[in-house]
């Protein structure tokens, strides 16, 4: 029997918790069904050592989505093999991803979402630069959701000639403006570009503030 996606943790649809399957019968599931996606829902060390183990026993790369409500340790998060797509939220609870361990991450895994409860990942122009090159430099076909200062955006817009005055339908040293959504409450706004192979939004951006920007970046293989 085939199954386009399945998903093993706590669900709307079946309210199942990862403990109360053993590896065996997890292992069970994925043998005698042909399953193009594994959603693993991850909310405490026991499921996530659980998930390490079958993704361990098999190993396929394109396959695994984790999904993981809390913030394991350092080591633990680069003791995770390469998955379809990594997502963490912090539970509601702030928590900080370095930006060296978040560059290695962005180099393993093909997708990553980090919710908006996420502190800033990329503090420097620099880091940000170098996390762009990987993105730019990979061949997969990726779907990336970060935080990143607005002080940063905003002097790498500057440098490729995109200013607060830029307006939609501009193309400048590769960066196309496709769109400008301001918010009715506050300075912060939208902006959607393209560079290269990237579409990038920019949410929450603010010209030259220091609060985050939460950057959605989809990666088109064709644009290569």
């Amino acid at each position: 029997m085939s199954l386009k996606e399945f998903t093993i943790g706590i669900s709307p649809m079946h309210r199942c918790k990862t403990e109360l399957l053993t590896l065996d019968f997890i292992r069970k599931i994925i043998d005698n069904f042909n399953i193009d996606k594994l959603h693993l829902n991850i909310q405490s060390q026991v499921q996530l050592d659980i998930a390490l183990q079958l993704m361990a026993d098999r190993p396929r790369s394109q396959w695994y989505s984790l999904n993981i409500d809390f913030l394991p340790g350092i080591d633990t998060l680069r003791s995770i093999p390469a998955t379809n797509e990594l997502t963490i939220y912090g539970a509601g609870n702030p928590f900080q991803i370095p930006a060296e361990l978040f560059i290695e991450l962005l180099t393993t895994h093909q997708s990553i979402q980090l919710g908006y409860d996420t502190r800033t990942v990329l503090t420097s122009l620099d880091e940000w630069e170098e996390a762009l090159k990987i993105i730019l430099e990979d061949p997969r076909k990726r779907e990336l959701d970060f935080l990143v200062n607005s002080s940063i955006i905003s002097t790498w817009l500057s440098a490729h000639g995109v200013t607060k005055e830029t307006n939609v339908g501009t193309i400048c040293d590769g960066v196309e403006v496709k769109d400008i959504e301001k918010y009715e409450t506050n300075s912060k706004q939208t902006i959607d570009i393209c560079f290269r192979n990237c579409s990038i939004s920019i949410l929450r951006f603010e010209w030259m503030g220091d609060q985050n920007a939460y950057l959605q970046i989809s990666i088109n293989i064709t644009g290569m």
